[in-house]
């Protein structure tokens, strides 16, 4: 993208499925399973929320959720502590949250198409900045 011409680059995404990334390994694999159509903008899940607000999803977790037969998805765990998560709750799987991971909030960018593996934070940087022409002034 930079190489193309942008200013910069959102890419968040790919590193959710870092290897050091806190986030469930189960949402890593959706995340490399999944293709840029799979990532749709959403207001469902604002459950819980001050404000509602608009997401972009992996299509998978919205219908996950809609057929969840419960009004609780599960339990996140966040700076050590366990915290339930409403279905269509805004809080997404952490390493170590239970219940029905796939039916909790995937966020997921359009760039999920380029997410093939979970590997290291290192090698996303590397693979970035592969094809980016140094600026020798």
């Amino acid at each position: 993208m930079l190489a193309a011409g942008a200013a910069a680059a959102r890419v968040g995404t790919r590193f959710i499925a870092a290897t050091e990334s806190a986030a469930h390994p189960l949402y890593k694999q959706a995340l490399v399973a999944a293709c840029a159509g799979d990532a749709v903008l959403t207001r469902a899940f604002s459950v819980g929320d001050p404000v509602e607000t608009t997401q972009r999803v992996l299509v998978s977790a919205l219908r996950n959720a809609g057929t969840l037969d419960r009004e609780t998805a599960g339990e996140v765990v966040l700076g050590g502590m366990r915290l339930p998560v409403p279905r269509f709750g805004s809080i997404p799987p952490t390493e170590g949250s239970t219940g029905a991971i796939e039916a909790m909030s995937l966020y997921a960018g359009q760039s999920v198409g380029g997410v093939k593996a979970v590997v290291s934070a290192a090698s996303i940087v590397a693979e970035l900045a592969a094809g980016v022409p140094i600026d020798r002034k």
